[in-house]
């Protein structure tokens, strides 16, 4: 199968389990049957542009996200990161920037953290 299959179906099955939605309930909310999502899962199957409507539907995310290649946030983590480039429009370069490295250096020592 295509890596882009592949890759598709790893990206439905991740946010499906960021959300703690099994495949059981994404299969009823879709309409399809449980061997089929999980063919699409595996990339073993070619999911209709209609399907993958009503996989990102039942997910609640936009299908574009399906076709992204960033790590999926949640929907409640997709409205706050929203909100945080509404801000983010409203201030100036100079803020941005400011604002980044911020943001950037909580990130690393974090990440320094979690690996002590």
């Amino acid at each position: 199968m295509d890596d882009f299959y592949i890759i598709l179906g790893k990206k439905i099955k991740e946010i499906r389990q960021k959300i703690g939605m099994t495949q059981e309930e994404l299969a009823w909310k879709c309409g399809i049957s449980l061997n089929f999502l999980g063919q699409i899962e595996r990339g073993q199957k070619k999911p209709s542009i209609d399907t993958i409507k009503k996989i990102s539907t039942a997910l609640e995310i936009s299908p574009s996200l399906l076709f992204d290649t960033m790590i999926y946030p949640s929907p409640k983590e997709d409205i706050l990161i929203k909100k945080i480039q509404l801000l983010l429009k409203e201030g100036s370069e100079e803020d941005r920037k400011m604002i980044y490295n911020i943001m950037k250096s909580i990130l690393i020592k974090r990440k320094k953290r979690k690996s002590k």
